[in-house]
């Protein structure tokens, strides 16, 4: 039987050496960054939805305080807003969180904001990323008894 492989000359035998290792090297950092990403957005996903449901806690707070209240200072609905939030993890002030009131239009917001924790995204966008979520309730629902 003869031997049917060809042989290549050693000009090219020498530009294929470690061509492997740079391929095997260049989808290790691939996935890597890949796999950072994908942790980043679960934590981004994470953060927005504890930050969401702190928010709902807290307007929801504010319209049992207003329908037992519905005098109550500004200053108070914030007050009361913030100690919800707090219960929470989101004590304003701390860790850059801020826990707002917004009252227009007949209807009372709550927006609560944090920084949240990316650590692979750092290297492409220094930057913190702030998460954002708001509650509203209205105002005239709470005086029909709704």
């Amino acid at each position: 039987m003869k031997n049917t492989r060809t042989r290549r000359p050693a000009r090219w035998r020498k530009r294929e050496r470690g061509s492997a290792l740079l391929l095997t090297l260049l989808l290790t950092v691939v996935g890597a960054l890949i796999l950072g990403m994908a942790v980043d957005a679960s934590s981004l996903i994470w953060a927005r939805s504890n930050a969401q449901t702190t928010a709902n806690l807290a307007a929801a707070s504010i319209g049992l305080e207003l329908k037992r209240n519905p005098s109550a200072s500004t200053e108070f609905l914030v007050e009361t807003a913030r100690a919800v939030a707090a219960w929470n993890g989101y004590r304003h002030g701390s860790d850059s969180v801020a826990v707002h009131l917004e009252r227009q239009d007949g209807k009372t917001s709550v927006l609560v904001e944090r920084d949240a924790g990316v650590y692979f995204s750092r290297v492409i966008r220094p930057q913190p990323v702030a998460v954002r979520a708001r509650a509203a309730i209205d105002n005239t629902l709470l005086k029909a008894g709704l």
